[in-house]
């Protein structure tokens, strides 16, 4: 049995910038991930282009959390991709700067 009529049309449209800011820091979560495998893999003996990509990652979850924050304020948009968007930006953050603190010595593990 259908229901006729109850269609809710609205003006909002999805935010670009919480759309950017999910797939920044899902690219950063993933690039975590993935360095962090291949140095458990070889033990820890891995070259300076992991650094690299640890920078970049970095540098995208910090971007992706911005446009996330600045996304959030933004009116008539949904709300899940910058909601989205800046926890998992924040997560990625946050892994990237433990694997720098522990890099450096100044977090020891155990």
């Amino acid at each position: 049995m259908s229901r006729g009529g109850n269609y809710k049309f609205t003006s909002k449209k999805q935010s670009e910038n919480g759309i950017l800011s999910t797939v920044l820091g899902f690219i950063s979560f993933i690039s975590f991930f993935a360095a962090m495998s291949y140095s458990f893999r070889n033990a820890g003996n891995v070259g300076m282009r992991f650094g690299a990509v640890g920078l970049l990652a970095l540098i995208f979850s910090f971007i992706g959390l911005v446009l996330g924050i600045i996304s959030l304020g933004e009116q008539e948009v949904f709300t899940l991709f910058p909601r989205l968007g800046t926890v998992v930006s924040v997560l990625s953050f946050l892994c990237w700067i433990w694997v720098i603190l522990v890099g450096t010595g100044y977090v020891m593990l155990g």
